[in-house]
C-alpha cells in the first residue's frame, strides 16, 4: 500500500533528486544500525521504512551496487559516536546524542532511543 509520503519520495527519485541530505541519510542509517534491533517503533514507522528504502538506493547499499565510500566512512563515524555513548548507558536510559534524539523525534515521532 502506498501513502502520500512514499509517493512524494518516489517522485523525487524519479526526477533524480533526493528528499534527504547526504548527512541526514547517513545519520538515519547509523541510528537504525545501533538502536534498530531493540526498538519496535522502528518497525511501525512507515515513514522510516520509506526513508530507509530511499537511503539504500541513494548510498548504493541495496545489494546490487558498490556502496558509496564516503557514505561508509561517515556512517562508521556516526556509529562509533552512538556506540561510545551507548556504552555508558543502562538499558533503560535514552540515547545521549542530541542530534539522534532530535532527528528521530521530529521526523518519525520516535522519542525513546534505547538499547
Amino acid at each position: 500500500m502506498s501513502n502520500l509520503y512514499s509517493q512524494w519520495v518516489r517522485t523525487f527519485q524519479a526526477a533524480g533528486l533526493h528528499h534527504l541530505t547526504f548527512d541526514t541519510s547517513c545519520k538515519v542509517l547509523a541510528v537504525v544500525l545501533v538502536y534498530g534491533g531493540s526498538n519496535e517503533f522502528f518497525l511501525a514507522s512507515t515513514r522510516l521504512k520509506t526513508d530507509l528504502k530511499a537511503i539504500q538506493a541513494r548510498l548504493g547499499i541495496d545489494g546490487a551496487e558498490t556502496p558509496d565510500p564516503e557514505a561508509l566512512k561517515r556512517i562508521k563515524e556516526l556509529v562509533r559516536e552512538l556506540e561510545q555513548d551507548a556504552e555508558g548507558h543502562d538499558f533503560n536510559e535514552n540515547c545521549g546524542i542530541e542530534w539522534a534524539n532530535k532527528l528521530f523525534a521530529e521526523r518519525y515521532g520516535i522519542n525513546n532511543l534505547r538499547l
